[in-house]
C-alpha cells in the first residue's frame, strides 16, 4: 500500500522532489533500521519514476563524536518492478569517498562505541537478505582505518571497483584497487554464499602495481568469539611476463596454509 500511495503522488506531483525538508524524519528511519544514528548534513533527491533513484549527500552512520561510516555522496537507482513482489533490485548504487572506521579489541573483536545519542523507536526489521539483489555497485575513492590497541592503525587508502551481489547473502564478486603505504594493488575478490554456520567462501587475488607477483588466498571465514578467522591456502609467485617482453623474471611459485586474525595480524 505505502508503494501505491508513493506511486500515486508521484504521478500528481513534481518528477522530482527535494527531500531536504524530510531530512529529520529519513534520519531517524535509517537510524532505526541500522541500529545507530545516521545523519544527512548536505542535500537530498527523490525521483520514484521511472524507477525509483535516490540521492544523499555528506552522510554520516555512528555517534555523532565518533562516526563509524561516513559517504560525501550515495546514488541509488531501483528497478520498480521487484518491489512490487517485495523484493528489492538495485540497478545501480554508486558511493563517492566512502569511509569506514573499525576499532578493534585486544582479541580481534569490533569494539563499538557507546551512543549517547541511540536511535529513536524501535530497531527496523531488515528485509529478506534473499529478496535484495546488487547489479552494479561502484565505490570511488574509499578509505578503512582499522585501529588496534597497542598496534599501528591499518590504513587502507583509494579504494575503487565495481561489487555485483546475487543477495546480501550473496554469492557476490569485488574488482578494483586499493592503495597501502603508498603501493598500489589491483584486488579480486570472489566470496560464496553465507552458510548458515555463519561462514563465506573467500577467493582473493592481489597484484601488486610495480611489482611482477600474484598472491592469491583461497578458504573460508568464519569467526571465533566473535572475531573473524581466515583458513585456507595462500599461494605467491611471479605473474605472467607481458607479451614480448624482455629478460622476463624467474618464474617461482610458492604455497603453504594459513590461519590467521586480527589478533595474529
Amino acid at each position: 500500500m505505502a508503494i501505491i500511495l508513493a506511486l500515486v503522488v508521484a504521478l500528481v506531483g513534481p518528477m522530482f522532489v527535494d527531500w531536504t525538508v524530510y531530512r529529520a524524519a529519513f534520519e531517524a528511519e535509517a537510524g532505526r533500521a541500522l541500529g545507530t544514528r545516521v545523519r544527512v548534513l548536505g542535500g537530498m533527491e527523490l525521483r520514484l519514476l521511472p524507477s525509483p533513484w535516490l540521492t544523499a549527500r555528506e552522510v554520516r552512520i555512528g555517534p555523532a563524536e565518533q562516526a563509524l561510516a561516513s559517504v560525501e555522496e550515495i546514488t541509488v537507482d531501483i528497478d520498480l518492478t521487484p518491489l512490487l513482489r517485495g523484493e528489492v533490485r538495485v540497478l545501480d548504487l554508486a558511493l563517492s569517498r566512502p569511509t569506514l572506521r573499525l576499532a578493534l579489541d585486544a582479541d580481534g573483536r569490533l569494539a563499538l562505541p557507546a551512543s549517547r545519542e541511540p536511535p529513536a523507536g524501535p530497531a527496523r526489521p531488515w528485509p529478506d537478505p534473499d529478496a535484495v539483489r546488487i547489479e552494479r555497485l561502484a565505490l570511488t575513492d574509499g578509505s578503512v582505518e582499522i585501529l588496534r590497541p597497542g598496534r599501528e592503525t591499518v590504513r587502507l587508502d583509494a579504494i575503487s571497483g565495481r561489487l555485483e551481489a546475487q543477495s546480501l547473502k550473496g554469492p557476490a564478486r569485488f574488482d578494483g584497487t586499493v592503495t597501502a603505504d603508498d603501493a598500489e594493488f589491483g584486488v579480486k575478490l570472489g566470496a560464496g554464499a553465507l552458510q548458515p554456520d555463519g561462514s563465506v567462501r573467500l577467493k582473493a587475488t592481489v597484484t601488486p602495481d610495480e611489482t611482477p607477483v600474484i598472491a592469491d588466498f583461497d578458504g573460508t571465514l568464519t569467526t571465533a568469539d566473535g572475531a573473524p578467522v581466515a583458513k585456507g591456502a595462500v599461494s605467491l609467485g611471479t605473474a605472467p611476463p607481458a607479451r614480448n617482453a624482455e629478460n622476463p623474471p624467474t618464474p617461482w611459485h610458492m604455497t603453504a596454509s594459513v590461519e590467521a586474525t586480527p589478533r595474529l595480524a
